[in-house]
């Protein structure tokens, strides 16, 4: 019941009928749906809000990081930024910060796409998001140029989603 409210856009209701199942687990489950709802349609306010409501911390983690893909492919990067900012764990910060550098870089922006590619302190995924953003800002036919220019969009929001779109290179 949560889920088909949600989907249909009524995140407050679904908030309510979430709060009132009588487990944790069966609440935050229920939570879940309501945050990736609403990032489908593209609230990734409310999505964020929901997810940070979340009481259970492996949970509310592991939703957070399939909303940075999400955020970023939707074109909202500074959220995408931050919301990869309060991930806890090191590897889950810098491989959803490449995800925001690939986007940002498909989308033109080589200059913010380095930036941010710079700003990952892990040097290996530093590395290779510094290689993605370049790779994105070299004309086509050059030998940095990825066999996929232009990028193409995928389905994939994220290393193990199937929702919206995100570049694949």
């Amino acid at each position: 019941m949560v889920r088909e409210v949600a989907s249909a856009g009524e995140y407050g209701q679904a908030e309510r009928l979430a709060g009132s199942i009588g487990t944790s687990a069966g609440r935050a489950d229920a939570l879940v749906e309501v945050a990736l709802a609403a990032a489908a349609s593209g609230a990734f306010a409310q999505a964020e809000k929901t997810a940070r409501a979340i009481n259970r911390p492996a949970q509310r983690e592991r939703v957070l990081k399939q909303l940075v893909p999400a955020m970023a492919a939707g074109g909202d990067f500074e959220r995408a930024v931050a919301l990869a900012g309060v991930l806890r764990s090191p590897v889950a910060h810098a491989g959803t910060l490449m995800w925001v550098v690939r986007t940002v870089a498909a989308a033109g922006d080589f200059t913010r796409a380095t930036s941010l590619a710079s700003s990952i302190s892990a040097p290996g995924p530093r590395a290779e998001a510094l290689t993605a953003s370049r790779r994105h800002s070299s004309p086509p036919g050059t030998p940095t140029a990825p066999a996929c220019w232009p990028c193409k969009p995928s389905r994939r929001a994220g290393p193990r989603s199937t929702q919206n779109a995100a570049p694949r290179c």
